[in-house]
């Protein structure tokens, strides 16, 4: 080693003994180029190379020797100079980067020979750059600022684009590396207009020039991939930085990427098509200037496409259900979701809700819930985007309550849902899935909610053969799986919510639940759920509906208040502890729940239930109608 530094030293006049000196040390230090078996032989340790390199960086002036041979007149000893310096960055990164920082110009010499006309020199340049700029911001922002983009562009574009070789691989991997968690880097290619020509190698795809056969080779996957993952990186480290979603999708990028998620087959593409869709779910998210251009450009339409691409509806077509395309229709279904998100301006998602129903795709998501063999992921994405479709939307909701699943016999596609919602062996996504979906149907529409709480009412009961969906949430309600009744609940809780008239006539459903066969007031059988219940989550699901219930409803209180003889018969005999018979009597619902609130319990089950209950207790004071004997406020 010392000899070899001597060389570099004191004989840089001679190429000749510079050049093999060079050679020699990257072969003593390179130990991938090193034959296994000489390993085995000699018993060399297979981090030789690595040792070498620690030996040779201790004194930093060597580096500095070989960066005084990067800018040489000869080819050869630049080429070797680079290659040395790649494996001492490969082998030694941190401490190799640090000393090239410290050398004067070297991270100039360095980009300057991505301009050299000499392939050879440029090519290994680049893998220096590749190694150098890893994992240090400081580095990363000189060589950013060296005007690296352009050179970079610049060669991706003479090796032919995407169709480039590996050249343009490593030139969309370097654009990454130097984007990734740097903000400075990642305004500067925004305010050079990169942006630009990096969607200018999509477009060079071809893609609607039919006269154009479209080869794709393994490489030029590689290297869309990358061009598209330059993209998605600095939409995603810059996603409050909404100037450049706009810059990107005024350049014609929807039809782009739609055009590529078509050509690699739709749903059944790879990677490649997970990357356009969800580049469209960032571009979109939360940016109302790229929600209506996406409306106004009928793209909306073109998400049909892909949707109606999954053949549910031809029986001949037999669905072969990929792990990649399980997510590419998850994604699909992500973008509606985001043009329709409550977080969109309203008018935004009302004008999107009505293209969605009017091209046909509710129709298309409800094909895709009431078909057989869709995967519990896809299930639960269509149920959730049929939600947010139909959230606060009364033609939206009513198309939904019109649908017929293909059951023997038929039922609304509702009322699945709502089985699927109390079915303790159905998974928990598509559970909570259905109660959201629930939700959004009933929220905002009276008319809904009436139809749902008068299948609970007498005469309804009476003229209805099969099951209805009030009759499934009155099950499910007092159902001993935990998350049945509390589903059950919650979704009862939004059929009478903001309707006091709901409210009063949920009051008059009675339940025959008695040993006797006498019937049981609803608001009764919640109470006595609620006594004798042990399971904390039914127990705050019957408390979220009961102060649901008797909030803003005197009439509610006052029954609440004011319970039967029968009840209140039942109520002294599950509370026997207490000293007074005349008060207990009196108010027993009221009686039981102060108690208990005040009783003692530090797990955070039984905290929230109490706070319930003190909540509760709160309701009947502020509504309390004041013509209850010995409960007047």
């Amino acid at each position: 080693m010392p000899i070899f530094i001597e060389t570099l030293k004191n004989d840089r006049e001679d190429s000749d003994s510079v050049c093999y000196t060079l050679e020699a040390l990257y072969s003593v230090m390179n130990d991938k180029d090193s034959e296994e078996d000489s390993h085995e032989l000699i018993n060399v340790p297979t981090d030789l190379g690595a040792q070498f390199t620690e030996i040779f960086i201790k004194q930093p002036e060597n580096i500095q020797l070989v960066m005084e041979f990067v800018d040489a007149y000869e080819h050869h000893l630049r080429r070797n100079a680079l290659r040395l310096l790649t494996v001492l960055l490969v082998n030694q990164p941190k401490d190799t980067q640090n000393v090239i920082l410290q050398c004067p110009r070297a991270i100039s010499k360095l980009v300057d020979l991505l301009s050299d006309p000499r392939e050879a020199l440029r090519n290994d340049a680049l893998l220096l750059l590749l190694e150098l700029t890893k994992c240090h911001t400081t580095i990363q922002k000189i060589v950013a600022f060296e005007n690296i983009f352009e050179r970079i562009l610049a060669i991706v574009q003479s090796e032919g684009m995407t169709d480039g070789g590996v050249i343009v691989e490593d030139c969309l991997r370097l654009i990454c590396q130097l984007l990734e968690a740097n903000p400075p880097n990642q305004i500067l290619f925004k305010e050079n207009n990169f942006i630009n020509r990096l969607l200018l190698i999509l477009l060079d795809l071809h893609l609607n020039d039919t006269s154009v056969q479209l080869k794709w080779s393994a490489q030029k996957v590689v290297n869309v991939q990358l061009a598209m993952q330059a993209l998605l990186l600095l939409l995603e480290l810059t996603k409050c930085h909404t100037t450049i979603q706009k810059i990107v999708a005024f350049e014609n990028i929807f039809e782009r990427i739609l055009a590529i998620v078509q050509s690699e087959g739709m749903t059944d593409g790879g990677v490649i098509v997970e990357d356009c869709l969800r580049l469209i779910c960032q571009l979109l998210e939360a940016n109302p200037p790229n929600q209506i251009l996406f409306k106004e450009n009928n793209f909306i339409n073109r998400l049909l496409l892909i949707l109606l691409d999954l053949h549910l509806n031809d029986t001949s077509v037999q669905l072969k259900w990929s792990a990649q395309k399980v997510v590419n229709v998850q994604l699909a279904m992500q973008i509606l979701r985001i043009l329709v998100s409550p977080r969109n301006k309203n008018q935004i998602t009302r004008i999107c809700q009505s293209v969605i129903h009017d091209c046909g795709l509710l129709a298309t998501l409800c094909g895709i819930i009431m078909a057989n063999g869709v995967p519990a992921d896809v299930l639960t994405k269509a149920i959730y985007a049929i939600a947010d479709v139909i959230r606060g939307c009364p033609a939206n909701q009513q198309f939904l309550a019109h649908v017929i699943a293909p059951s023997d016999p038929p039922q609304p596609a509702i009322t699945v849902l709502l089985v699927s919602m109390v079915n303790d062996r159905q998974a928990l996504a598509v559970r909570a899935a259905a109660l959201y979906c629930f939700q959004c149907y009933v929220a905002g529409n009276p008319d809904i909610q009436s139809s749902v709480i008068m299948t609970l009412l007498p005469k309804s009961v009476e003229h209805n053969a099969s099951i209805t969906d009030g009759q499934l949430l009155c099950g499910g309600l007092f159902s001993n799986d935990v998350l049945s009744s509390w589903f059950s609940s919650v979704a009862l809780l939004h059929c009478i919510r903001d309707n006091p008239q709901l409210k009063e006539e949920l009051l008059r459903v009675m339940l025959a639940s008695n040993p006797d066969g006498t019937p049981i007031s609803l608001l009764q059988q919640c109470f006595q759920w609620l006594i004798q219940s042990n399971k904390s989550q039914s127990r705050i699901g019957i408390l979220q509906l009961l102060c649901t219930w008797l909030a803003y409803c005197p009439a509610a209180v006052r029954r609440f208040l004011s319970p039967s003889s029968d009840d209140q018969k039942n109520r002294v005999k599950q509370h026997s502890t207490a000293t007074d018979g005349t008060s207990a009597a009196r108010g027993t619902n009221l009686s039981a729940l102060i108690a208990e609130a005040a009783s003692s319990g530090n797990e955070e089950s039984e905290i929230a239930v109490r706070g319930m209950i003190t909540l509760l207790t709160c309701i009947c004071v502020l509504f309390n109608p004041d013509d209850v004997p010995g409960f007047d406020r």
